[in-house]
């Protein structure tokens, strides 16, 4: 089986997918139609890579005008012999020539992420319309996702499919040693009983960084010895500098933790006694998922689409609005996670379970 990705070959998901599908299933090749070539090793087997635009070509409309010419040109280099042709970031471009790009294959496939689709605006469902209506089929996350996408878009129930990313991290959570975290204590220069508050888990205003600094600000002198970490994966742009200038502003300690890798992301949720995690929008966050998983704490909106993990029973507090948290976090940050956290989220993001879902995908009906 041949199937072609189209989208951010250096996405981590993306990346992630690929190889558990070729783990899972030897015989199956995965070739990718992106505008970033991924640096190796790498997991696909043709990279067809498009390029941006630069100098004019980088300003605005001219910016998609010449990406466009880019797209069309690889494209015609791109056979027809692939299984299925699967979109997993969509964007309004691709809709300039879907009837060519899913002639590509004998199945498309769309996959919508809620970050993305929540915060589109009317021109992007405009152009994204007659894709969704024409994919074979369309995955989401979660049933809420799923459901407010292909509602909107009238896609019928018989193409849509619910297929979860797996959660590589939590084989490295089940691993992590008191030394190590002896260890990351020493390097973050905090004593063993200094409780660990992650406030969001990357440097996009979504996260709500500013307000929640000062919900914790209002509540600080009912904390016992705290320490708040952020996750800003290398950015230091202007809003990532006001969040660090807040903190300061406000007097609380705090530490920058980026560049991880996978196991020290895994000591790093291990540490961490709570997860604060108010963003505007969401799909079905991986970090607060592998927080759960960890022992964490978690503190999140009673808005965001985590229907599912209630469903399931999870061990969490969920708020009504950012301005609750003052109120909850002193509570919250004495309170041990129930152990069902981690078998709830074993059976809903574990790559051996959640990697027949996508498989199943390509396969004519």
């Amino acid at each position: 089986m041949k199937i072609l990705f189209v989208g951010n070959a250096c996405g981590f998901l993306t990346i992630q997918l690929a190889r558990k599908l070729q783990e899972a299933y030897p015989a199956l090749e995965v070739d990718v139609f992106t505008d970033q070539v991924p640096v190796a090793p790498h997991p696909y087997g043709k990279v067809y890579a498009y390029k941006s635009g630069k100098g004019l070509w980088s300003l605005n409309y001219l910016k998609s005008i010449y990406q466009y010419l880019q797209m069309r040109k690889v494209l015609r280099q791109i056979p027809s012999e692939y299984d299925a042709i699967h979109v997993l970031l969509v964007v309004p471009t691709y809709r300039l020539f879907w009837r060519s790009l899913s002639a590509k294959g004998k199945v498309s496939v769309l996959t919508f992420f809620g970050s993305e689709y929540y915060r589109s605006n009317v021109l992007y469902r405009i152009f994204t319309k007659g894709m969704a209506r024409t994919a074979n089929r369309v995955t989401a996350s979660n049933v809420q996702t799923l459901s407010d996408v292909c509602d909107h878009y009238d896609v019928p129930v018989s193409k849509r499919r619910l297929c979860r990313f797996g959660l590589t991290i939590l084989e490295e959570i089940d691993q992590v040693t008191a030394a190590e975290i002896t260890e990351f204590d020493r390097k973050h220069e905090i004593d063993s009983s200094t409780k660990c508050i992650s406030v969001g888990y990357n440097a996009a205003t979504i996260q709500n960084h500013e307000l929640i600094l000062d919900q914790i600000h209002v509540c600080q002198d009912e904390l016992p010895p705290f320490v708040l970490f952020f996750q800003f994966h290398g950015h230091r742009h202007a809003y990532v500098q006001q969040v660090i200038e807040k903190a300061n502003r406000l007097g609380l300690p705090f530490r920058i933790i980026d560049g991880l890798s996978d196991r020290e992301l895994a000591v790093y949720r291990k540490r961490i006694d709570v997860c604060i995690q108010l963003q505007k929008t969401d799909q079905f966050s991986g970090a607060m998922q592998e927080h759960l998983y960890a022992g964490s704490r978690v503190i999140t909106g009673n808005w965001l689409p985590y229907q599912v993990l209630d469903e399931k029973g999870t061990d969490y507090c969920k708020i009504q609005s950012i301005e609750e948290l003052h109120k909850v976090l002193p509570h919250q940050i004495g309170m041990t996670s129930n152990s069902i956290n981690k078998e709830i989220i074993a059976s809903l993001s574990s790559w051996q379970l959640t990697i027949s879902g996508w498989y199943e995908l390509y396969a004519i009906s």
